[in-house]
């Protein structure tokens, strides 16, 4: 992060919230305010995490508090966050960071199909709010490989996939 006040940089220590900056002592969610003008979406839930720690994504009442200060210009952008909180989507998506990354996509189509179930919310919305989190979490682009290729052993093929692996035995003339 960087303080708007004294121009010093620090990295966040991971899972600890700051409320000041450790320089000039500064008022972090002041600085975040004056960010919100500038920064997408995506950034200033990034600086929010790196800011106040992971731990804040379990906390509804404060992140709540957090997004209705920083996106108050933004209202879409509020309201979608604030609904993906009252979903309980950040700490759900919390939740699964440790795990494997095909096994978090699956997770994560899981919870997007929640959302458009429960929260009656159109397919593109239920993207967006998963998107914004992800990106803010930090995870790369998610898209597991599906391709495959076929593979040709004493006249039957079967198909592998990206990975080498077959996936199919050898049964396709």
């Amino acid at each position: 992060m960087k303080c708007t006040k004294c121009q010093g940089e620090w990295n966040p220590p991971a899972n600890i919230s700051l409320n000041k900056c450790p320089f000039c002592q500064a008022d972090i969610l002041h600085m975040l305010n004056e960010q919100s003008a500038t920064f997408s979406t995506e950034d200033l839930l990034t600086n929010i995490i790196k800011a106040y720690g992971c731990n804040v994504l379990q906390n509804q009442q404060r992140l709540a508090a957090i997004i209705a200060d920083l996106f108050a210009h933004d209202q879409k952008a509020k309201r979608l966050l604030l609904l993906s909180v009252r979903e309980n989507i950040p700490s759900q998506l919390l939740a699964i960071t440790a795990n494997q990354q095909a096994d978090r996509h699956t997770r994560m189509l899981s919870i997007q199909h929640r959302l458009r179930e429960d929260a009656f919310l159109i397919e593109e919305a239920a993207l967006q709010i998963i998107s914004l989190w992800t990106y803010a979490l930090g995870w790369k682009e998610e898209q597991p490989d599906d391709s495959f290729q076929i593979v040709w052993q004493s006249a039957y093929c079967g198909f592998a996939n990206a990975q080498g692996q077959m996936i199919t035995p050898f049964k396709y003339d």
